[in-house]
C-alpha cells in the first residue's frame, strides 16, 4: 500500500469521514491541525534536572500542551522506572516518579493529571460532558535516555 493510498490522497473514491469515535473533550479532531504556540518557559529548575513548557497548540475543543522534564545523572533502571511512572499509576497510587501537572484557569477552575487512567477512561466513555476542565496525557513521545541525560 502506498503513503497516497494510506493517507487517501490517491484518485478514486474519496472516502467521507464517519462521526468522531470520541467526545469532543477528549482532544482535538483527527482533521485539525491547531495552532502552535511557541513558549519556552522553564517551571521549575535544580541541579539534575529543569520541568518546562515548550509550546501549545490551540484547537476548537481545547489546548494540547507540550511539557518537558530533563534530569542529569539517573541511572538506567531509573530512567526506565521514570518511564514507566508516567503512564502506569491507579487513582490512589501515585508513583513517587510521576511528574505531577495542575493549573488554574482564569475562571478559577483548576485540573490536574492526578486523576490516573481511570479518570480518563470515565471521560472517555461519558455520555455527558464532564463538570469543568480536563486534563489528559496525549500522545507522548515516550521519552529518551542516555549515559548522561534523561528525557520525559
Amino acid at each position: 500500500m502506498s503513503f497516497t493510498e494510506v493517507f487517501g490522497f490517491a484518485e478514486g473514491d474519496p472516502e467521507q469521514p464517519g462521526e468522531p469515535l470520541r467526545p469532543p473533550w477528549w482532544g482535538p479532531l483527527d482533521h485539525e491541525l491547531g495552532v502552535a504556540i511557541p513558549q519556552g518557559i522553564v517551571l521549575a529548575r535544580s541541579e539534575r534536572g529543569a520541568i518546562g513548557l515548550s509550546h501549545a497548540i490551540a484547537h476548537p475543543s481545547g489546548v494540547l500542551f507540550e511539557f518537558l522534564a530533563h534530569a542529569r545523572g539517573p541511572t538506567h533502571a531509573e530512567a526506565n522506572r521514570l518511564f514507566h511512572e508516567q503512564h502506569m499509576f491507579e487513582d490512589e497510587e501515585l508513583p513517587d516518579g510521576l511528574l505531577r501537572l495542575g493549573m488554574e484557569l482564569p475562571d478559577g477552575a483548576r485540573v490536574s493529571n492526578l486523576g490516573g487512567w481511570r479518570a480518563q477512561s470515565r471521560a472517555m466513555s461519558a455520555d455527558e460532558e464532564p463538570e469543568g476542565p480536563v486534563l489528559f496525557p496525549s500522545a507522548g513521545g515516550g521519552g529518551t535516555s542516555s549515559g548522561e541525560r534523561t528525557s520525559v
